[in-house]
């Protein structure tokens, strides 16, 4: 673990511009790269105490929002994905914690609101730190999440006096239960703990006392139900749980139910309202409502099961999109304000006693799965899908503005998977029952239906699922499930023969520049070239330990790499032969691979990073340091002067000046 000046130099990395540019999409840029688009899914919101500000925490970092001007101030960089906020009670330090997945390193850090810079960080080996809080006198951050050996920590942390507590709570017991919901009083000394039965079939809610690390009690009752998520009121005296459609609310001393409500739809995420009076949850409906909780002197059995079967009343807070997830809500201190943040992208903020909206902050997509340039250069598309839902962004290449964003699917096809045309003129989705469908990609409206083969062999994995396009928009590619390819003609809408030698299931497919061949990659560990003409394999390399290597073409179509390999087409044989390895390299690249427009550069992404080498002898020249998480796709502007990076990880696109990126080494 690392506090305070261990780390000043990771800290110091983190500090926002001094000189801010005017539009956000250009803040906390890597050098060389001209605008980022979006800003990253919402994890958690919270209220500044003077109700003022509000934070979003986002896989990119923290968005500082100016409530009464509806602005963007600023937003404060982490090199991990944030996932919860906590403000202390004076308004001057945000507290932030992290997850990340992949290293298993994740901080607290604290930031100073005044000066927007951080104040000391807390390093650890956490994979996700769930819940924050603040103690009464405010010297110590209780700090719950789980560790890189899949346990459940909870730790004490005075970053004044550097001093920090590792299991005040034993938590051993979880391990074999992870991702466990977790939830800290709003003072940090209570901690409620999710657990299986006995018999495996129930759950079970154990309160512990964090100040003295003793177990409470555990609410245990067979009516408790199955736990989504729950909440401590401010008084510490109840807890609040939400099941697939029921709130709970338990009282703590005595053991007991105190009462229940009957809300008739999914909670996604429920909060209390600073004074406890009321309950705030998010529903698949879009809709934010907030419930006025029973007190004790109401919980008779029979109003107990008169807000059981018929539900209380609530007030409505409408904007969000039907279908969409709520990922948080938070209320104002002074009970005046409720926001929430959906996977729709939006931020909305509402009057809590009108219920009218005072402001919304847009953009905070998540899951882009697919881009694509315009031919004349001037915008770029990207698609964001969340569980079936898809939404579709237009951008303007030179200014990074947005604009146009549109709902094109709420997920009733059951998207998952979707793929642009190079042109933006089309965009394909596959659904869970392997149908695909075809869609307009300028109108965004649904084309047609292609005819698909129907073939089950187990359970097919999202990741499974690539389309692929050929780049003169004609033909679409899609490797099946039982190891084929499957071709349509994509201005037809007409089936063409299947290509058929992998025997696995994972495909990773591209053309070549002349659309005339088509590569494959399959966890049969083959890469095959087929000629989509004549329908034949006409090549096929072998020996690669990884099953989803990546593939591409030089423009020219005379290269080709898959993973670390390159190979260059050869007249007198017909057929590409091998030219290197590329060097510095400890994995296969499975993830984006590109040929500079000039073919003289190969670039390659992976987890935060873009790579580039020597493309005619593989030399190791230099990384871009770039998204928080992994790039799963690389791709050049059609007049090669933009590199454009995509991050399904982190939400957003980002733009490349490539004559700043590119090495000053000039390959010969």
């Amino acid at each position: 673990m690392q506090t305070n000046d261990q780390n000043q130099n990771d800290s110091s990395s983190l500090n926002t511009q001094t000189d801010t540019p005017k539009d956000y999409t250009q803040w906390h840029l890597s050098n060389g790269a001209i605008a980022r688009l979006g800003k990253g899914e919402v994890n958690d919101i919270k209220f500044s105490p003077d109700g003022s500000l509000l934070a979003a925490a986002t896989a990119i970092g923290i968005w500082i929002y100016d409530v009464h001007s509806g602005k963007e101030i600023t937003i404060l960089p982490h090199p991990k994905k944030v996932s919860v906020l906590v403000f202390s009670n004076d308004g001057k330090t945000l507290a932030a914690g992290e997850s990340e997945y992949q290293f298993y390193e994740s901080a607290v850090r604290l930031w100073d609101i005044e000066t927007y810079k951080v104040i000391s960080s807390f390093i650890g080996n956490w994979k996700e730190i769930k819940s924050l809080a603040y103690t009464t006198d405010e010297k110590t951050l209780v700090i719950a999440g789980g560790s890189k050996d899949w346990t459940e920590e909870i730790w004490t942390w005075n970053p004044k006096e550097g001093i920090h507590q590792q299991n005040v709570v034993d938590l051993s017991h979880l391990k074999g239960f992870p991702g466990t919901t977790l939830a800290l009083s709003q003072d940090g000394r209570y901690l409620a703990n999710v657990i299986k039965s006995d018999n495996n079939h129930r759950r079970e809610i154990e309160i512990w006392n964090v100040n003295t690390g003793h177990q409470i009690t555990t609410l245990n009752d067979p009516s408790l139900g199955s736990v989504s998520t729950m909440a401590f009121s401010p008084d510490k005296k109840t807890i609040a749980k939400s099941d697939t459609d029921q709130i709970q609310f338990w009282d703590i001393e005595t053991n007991s139910l105190i009462s229940s409500i009957n809300t008739q739809t999914i909670i996604h995420t429920l909060i209390y309202s600073p004074d406890g009076n009321h309950l705030a949850t998010g529903s698949p409906d879009g809709i934010v409502r907030l419930w006025k909780i029973p007190t004790k002197a109401k919980s008779s059995i029979l109003h107990r099961a008169w807000g059981f079967i018929f539900g209380l009343q609530p007030k409505t807070f409408l904007g969000h999109a039907e279908s969409f997830s709520f990922n948080a809500i938070t209320i104002s201190q002074d009970n005046k304000m409720v926001a929430s943040a959906n996977t729709d992208g939006y931020i909305r903020i509402w009057d809590k006693d009108t219920g009218t909206e005072k402001t919304s902050f847009k953009q905070h997509l998540g899951n882009v799965k697919t881009f694509a340039f315009s031919e004349k250069n001037n915008t770029i598309t990207n698609i964001s899908q969340n569980f079936g839902q898809i939404i579709s962004t237009l951008w303007n290449t030179g200014t990074g503005s947005e604009l146009a964003t549109e709902i094109i699917d709420e997920g009733s096809a059951g998207n998952a998977t979707v793929r642009l045309s190079p042109d933006t003129s089309l965009f394909a989705t596959e659904s869970a029952d392997e149908s695909i469908r075809l869609w307009d990609g300028t109108m965004n409206n649904f084309i047609s239906l292609l005819k698909t083969k129907s073939v089950v062999k187990g359970q097919r994995y999202f990741y499974e699922r690539k389309l692929v396009f050929s780049p003169n928009n004609t033909i679409l590619a899609r490797g099946h499930s039982d190891g084929t390819i499957q071709l349509w003609d994509v201005t037809n809408r007409s089936t063409l023969p299947t290509l058929e030698g992998h025997t696995g299931q994972f495909h990773r497919l591209v053309f070549a520049p002349d659309s005339e061949i088509l590569a494959s990659t399959n966890s049969d560990a083959t890469t095959r070239l087929w000629d989509v003409k004549t329908n034949t394999e006409i090549a096929q390399f072998e020996g690669e330990e990884s099953r989803r290597l990546a593939l591409a073409f030089s423009p020219d179509g005379k290269l080709f790499a898959n993973g670390v390999n390159i190979y260059r087409y050869d007249e007198t044989s017909d057929g590409f032969v091998q030219l290197y390895r590329l060097q510095n390299v400890k994995y296969n690249i499975i993830m984006g691979l590109t040929f500079s427009p000039d073919a003289n550069y190969l670039i390659a992404s992976g987890f935060g990073k873009i790579e580039i080498w020597n493309a005619t002898n593989g030399e190791y020249l230099t990384s871009i340091k770039a998204h928080t998480g992994w790039i799963e796709e690389l791709l050049f502007s059609p007049d090669g002067k933009i590199l454009a990076s995509r991050s399904e990880y982190d939400g957003t696109v980002l733009l490349w000046d490539w004559e700043k990126v590119k090495p000053n080494t000039i390959p010969k």
